[in-house]
């Protein structure tokens, strides 16, 4: 009794294999549940992802200035001297 489960367990799996594996399955898979998530991700995701490319330009800023601050001092030092 345990084997005939488990080889009808066997060809269940090996149907729905079959059927996600058709291109028109394939298709509607993709259109109805990996593009919605990805669009539900990226519209969750876009407020950090801007809040990083913020982020990341100010302190590019800081340290530009910075730099040009430690140049010019740098500079009236040896002017001084």
């Amino acid at each position: 009794m345990n084997n005939f489960m488990q080889q009808i367990m066997q060809q269940i799996i090996h149907k729905c294999k079959e059927e996600i594996d058709k291109d028109e399955k394939d298709s509607t898979l993709k259109k109805d549940i990996i593009n919605p998530l990805i669009r539900y991700m990226g519209r969750k995701m876009m407020p950090y992802i801007w809040f990083s490319i913020f982020v990341l330009f100010l302190l590019m800023i800081c340290i530009c200035f910075g730099s040009i601050c430690l140049y010019n001092r740098m500079y009236i030092n040896k002017k001084m001297n």
